[in-house]
């Protein structure tokens, strides 16, 4: 992320400064803009390569909501990562950033490590979109367990850093939890017992976003999960590796013949 170009924009000097010292100290972001709302952001990026974008909700002359609003309706500019930071903690803000394109969001006030953690996870996308790092999974489950309560929901994508899952929305998920995850490659057929590739792998929830449009009716989500390094230990890391590494050689769009990516999986790690 060192070379990465990040615009922060937010009329208060001090949030400026937090967010830019927070970047550089731990992120080793070198290059950074600041505007003090979303016409003087827009006049930059008319002139500058900016990677992700950092902007606040409430600004005078153009605010968060409205300069996201044109960043994502400008063909330039509409795949631009957007991290919208905001006092409003109601779900109805959320949804409407969420809805309007934005990447993700933070809610102030926030500590450097949930900064961090939410700049983590852009990048993950940024990489993804600029170099397949992640990959997209043929059949795997996740096994959760959060405050005592086990659940279980799809893996839709994994990389080194974190997984976006896909489960059914219960009153236990909330930003910024923690959470053990199971991966296990599943037999469709269920005439074998599920392989677990990876077993208790500490994650901490970073996103939640409804599946369908945050229609009243729906409880499929999405959940974002941001794996931190410092709570990793290195034999589950390299677990990670292993399966990161087979699954970009070895597996399948569907899989076909579970027996068969199973052998081929505990054969590739064992080398």
């Amino acid at each position: 992320m060192q070379n990465a170009t990040i615009l922060i924009v937010d009329d208060s000097p001090t949030i400026q400064r937090l967010v830019s010292k927070t970047l550089e100290e731990k992120m080793g972001v070198k290059h950074i803009m600041t505007a003090n709302n979303g016409i003087e952001a827009m006049a930059i990026l008319r002139k500058e390569k900016i990677d992700i974008i950092i902007s606040d909700w409430n600004m005078p002359e153009m605010d968060g909501e409205e300069f996201l609003y044109q960043v994502k309706h400008d063909p330039a500019l509409k795949n631009l990562p957007f991290i919208m930071m905001t006092t409003h903690s109601e779900r109805d803000y959320i949804v409407t950033a969420i809805q309007l394109g934005a990447t993700n969001y933070l809610v102030k006030p926030f500590t450097p490590e949930e900064l961090a953690g939410k700049m983590h996870l852009v990048w993950g996308i940024l990489t993804k979109r600029n170099k397949p790092s992640q990959t997209a999974l043929p059949p795997h489950t996740a096994k959760l367990r959060i405050d005592n309560k086990n659940l279980e929901g799809q893996i839709i994508d994994i990389s080194q850093t974190g997984a976006k899952v896909s489960l059914q929305n219960e009153a236990v998920l909330g930003l910024y939890k923690t959470c053990q995850m199971t991966i296990s490659l599943i037999d469709p057929q269920k005439t074998e017992a599920d392989t677990v590739l990876i077993a208790n792998l500490n994650s901490t929830i970073v996103r939640l976003e409804a599946q369908d449009s945050f229609h009243p009716s729906s409880t499929a989500c999405y959940m974002g999960l941001y794996f931190n390094p410092t709570k990793i230990d290195k034999e589950l890391s390299t677990k990670l590796n292993n399966v990161l590494k087979w699954l970009s050689k070895k597996a399948p769009d569907v899989i076909d013949d579970t027996r068969s990516e199973k052998a081929a999986f505990q054969s590739g790690s064992h080398h």
